[in-house]
């Protein structure tokens, strides 16, 4: 299957399927616009390779086994609209787990994000404003997250659901969210 080079769609969420993710994962298939392998068993990396998918809009592999640092350059992705790779185990018990960050910077078409329910580590860096003004769910919580919310999150305009629950955020939350008065983040 994964010699085919038209393929567009890869698609197996709610099975049982386990093993790894091949790591030549998008450089035989270039076409590749959606890989939702949701719900599932697989474990080991996230290949980098997915870079190589340039027409990838949707990816979506939530609630598998996959680990270790997030190391795919999403700056590659500008079509990406959905990425989804929460409740796996991903994180590499280092402060820097979120330096992908930069790579999903003004993506346009970028909608949803949800990494929670990992192991990242790190401070949200003060360009979290710069994810793109579509973006409407930014799903972080549930992480080993730290430091403070930073305020640039008030940029994101099209934001109408956040969750940064369940991790160790200390500080006000930052009045460009605007929710009215603020009160110190506690858990």
């Amino acid at each position: 299957m994964f010699n085919l080079s038209m393929l567009e769609i890869l698609s197996f969420p709610n099975n049982q399927l386990q093993g790894s993710l091949p790591s030549n994962l998008c450089l035989s298939q270039p076409h590749l616009t959606w890989i939702a392998f949701g719900t599932n068993h697989f474990n080991g990396f996230l290949p980098p390779s997915i870079s190589n998918c340039s027409q990838l809009k949707i990816l979506s592999l939530p609630f598998n086994y996959l680990k270790g640092e997030i190391t795919v350059d999403f700056g590659r992705l500008q079509h990406l609209k959905l990425l989804s790779l929460g409740g796996n185990n991903f994180g590499s018990k280092d402060l820097n787990d979120l330096k992908f960050f930069p790579s999903l910077y003004n993506h346009s078409n970028l909608e949803t994000m949800d990494i929670s329910i990992n192991q990242l580590t790190g401070v949200l860096p003060d360009s979290l404003g710069n994810f793109s003004s579509k973006l409407s769910l930014l799903a972080l919580d549930s992480n080993y997250l730290s430091g403070t919310i930073p305020s640039s999150i008030g940029n994101l305009l099209g934001l109408t659901t956040y969750s940064l629950s369940a991790n160790d955020f200390t500080g006000l939350i930052p009045e460009s969210i605007g929710v009215g008065p603020v009160f110190p983040v506690d858990r």
